[in-house]
């Protein structure tokens, strides 16, 4: 997969606009439990910090890995909760 200078990656980049996670997420060889960046986050983190249910939803349907840590041992749902998405926790 293509990464960025600051190792990030397509699906990752892409989880703040819709229609192009859409876009990626159909390829169906996308790797959605991959790490990126320096934090060693995942798409699914991303999705909890900016509080996206709608992101949410398209990765943990496309097999995203609700557990994976970042470097810093926070999963998604602990994410969610220091941010106030509660949204996105229920």
């Amino acid at each position: 997969m293509i990464m960025n200078p600051w190792g990030f990656n397509a699906l990752y980049m892409a989880t703040d606009t819709p229609e192009l996670l859409d876009r990626l997420l159909s390829y169906g060889s996308v790797d959605v439990n991959l790490h990126c960046g320096e934090r060693q986050e995942t798409a699914i983190h991303l999705a909890a910090v900016i509080g996206s249910i709608e992101a949410t939803q398209k990765l943990l349907l496309a097999g995203a890995d609700i557990n994976a840590r970042t470097s810093f041992n926070e999963n998604a749902l602990w994410l969610a909760i220091w941010k106030g998405h509660a949204e996105v926790v229920n």
